[in-house]
């Protein structure tokens, strides 16, 4: 959905290409010991982040003291990608993604908003969220002996690190499969005992009641499935092996911190199919760093030079524009250069003066919300459900006046790009979103029943993109 982006959301300044860790040398015990020390020495600031986003939505830290994975676990880890995956000692450890990990609970009736709120809050902060396993639905369709929510994060640095969310019943149900996972992972055992134990820990798992709502927890194959992925499967890197999604600017910049994974042969495919994506999203090269192991350098057109001048510059020759004003492909590369400049200069104008202008507009149209709500909303629906929490239909109708109040109240409100301040409907949370709009280019009807924390539009597959 061009033109547009909701503020407070997303990462400012982050770093694509960059390993989650240093470079390592051979031998698996010395590159865990390295994973673990680095892990050590990131995870205070990680901890501190990760306990307020925890408290202020509503969840509790457990078993922090493990936060930490051994070092001795790091390389049995190490062992068995590198075994059955058939791959580098690097390239396993650029795959540990949960060298710091964290369990947060929250009583299942508030489970699903506590997973929300997190997240709002970890993205507030700069993170960014990577993938994410919905256990308890794949556990109803036969996938998995277990139920949780596992996700991972990014810092604004690159490294990533695991949080798992669980009911005080599924996590329960974890501690008491522990010993029996142990078992069946050890050398030696029958098969009929495998199979004894399998059948335990799926019965301790049926026996976790489901939080209210957990469907609307989307897994990222999910996600794909819904950006139009299984519509478009072009925008698959590598269509017939459905690798490499890139829906969107975000999985483009993925494709390349991961482009080391791609088989050789499928190199010059996979390449070029970032390129096609580039210039679909209007991505340059000076958006992120490509460092000098990855392989996709070697495809970065020669006409890209990284922080020199021109070489080679022929006088007279036309470089951004033709002669009928249309612009050549690096016009258009400077074009997009400068678009995604000005982005970055909105996003931080928009975190810095959001609190300031959203409280002001709300000052302005009180009287009017109080009166939809005293004299309509409140005589139509009932605010709350049967268990006490606030209905969504409610939430979702009080959103929308709330937005339609706001857009009317806020006034001229430019960003440094010129795109006015506007306001949107939340979906599935009560409040709005601060939007930026190109208001010459931008049908603001086309989001009037609201945009999810994911930034998908509600009854719509278009996503809104986040800055």
């Amino acid at each position: 959905m061009p033109n547009m982006y909701i503020a407070h959301h997303g990462i400012l300044g982050q770093k694509w290409g960059q390993r989650n860790g240093p470079p390592y040398p051979l031998g698996t015990k010395k590159v865990a010991e390295k994973i673990f020390q680095d892990a050590r020495k990131r995870s205070e600031r990680i901890t501190n982040d990760v306990q307020s986003a925890a408290k202020k939505s509503g969840g509790k830290l457990y078993g922090l003291e493990n936060k930490l994975k051994t070092s001795d676990s790091i390389e049995r880890k190490l062992t068995k990608k590198m075994t059955e995956d058939e791959i580098s000692l690097t390239d396993a450890a650029n795959r540990i993604k949960d060298a710091v990990r964290y369990t947060v609970i929250a009583p299942t009736d508030e489970y699903v908003k506590m997973y929300n709120d997190f997240r709002d809050q970890l993205s507030a902060k700069g993170y960014r969220e990577t993938n994410c396993k919905n256990y308890f639905s794949l556990f109803n369709k036969g996938e998995v002996k277990h139920k949780a929510v596992q996700s991972n994060f990014m810092t604004d640095d690159g490294y990533e690190f695991e949080v798992q969310f669980h009911t005080p019943e599924s996590q329960d149900a974890k501690n008491k499969k522990i010993p029996l996972y142990n078992e069946r992972r050890s050398l030696g055992i029958s098969e009929s005992r495998k199979r004894e134990l399998e059948n335990q820990m799926e019965k301790l798992a049926q026996n976790v009641p489901d939080p209210k709502g957990i469907e609307t927890i989307t897994s990222f194959d999910d996600r794909l499935e819904h950006s139009g992925l299984k519509e478009d499967p072009h925008k698959y890197g590598i269509p017939e092996q459905k690798k490499f999604p890139m829906p969107d600017a975000d999985h483009v910049r993925s494709a390349i911190r991961f482009f080391n994974y791609v088989a050789p042969k499928y190199e010059k495919q996979l390449a070029k199919a970032i390129l096609d994506r580039m210039d679909e999203y209007g991505l340059t090269f000076d958006d992120f760093g490509v460092g000098d192991e990855n392989r996709f350098k070697k495809y970065i057109p020669k006409d890209h030079l990284e922080h020199h001048g021109i070489l080679g510059q022929k006088w007279g020759v036309r470089r951004y524009q033709n002669q009928d004003g249309t612009l050549t492909s690096a016009g258009l590369r400077r074009y997009r250069r400068e678009a995604a400049k000005l982005e970055k200069k909105d996003a931080k104008w928009a975190r810095k003066n959001y609190n300031k202008i959203y409280d002001k507009t709300f000052k302005k149209g009180r009287n009017e919300l109080n009166d939809y709500l005293v004299n309509d909303l409140n005589r139509r629906i009932k605010m709350k459900n049967s268990d006490g929490k606030i209905s969504l239909t409610y939430a979702n109708e009080y959103n929308r006046k709330l937005a339609e109040v706001m857009n009317k109240n806020v006034g001229e409100i430019h960003a440094p790009s010129g795109k006015v301040v506007q306001y949107i409907a939340k979906r599935g949370s009560v409040g709005v979103h601060m939007a930026l709009v190109d208001s010459d280019r931008f049908d603001m009807n086309s989001v009037k029943r609201g945009v999810y924390g994911d930034g998908r539009v509600a009854y719509r597959q278009d996503r809104v993109a986040r800055a």
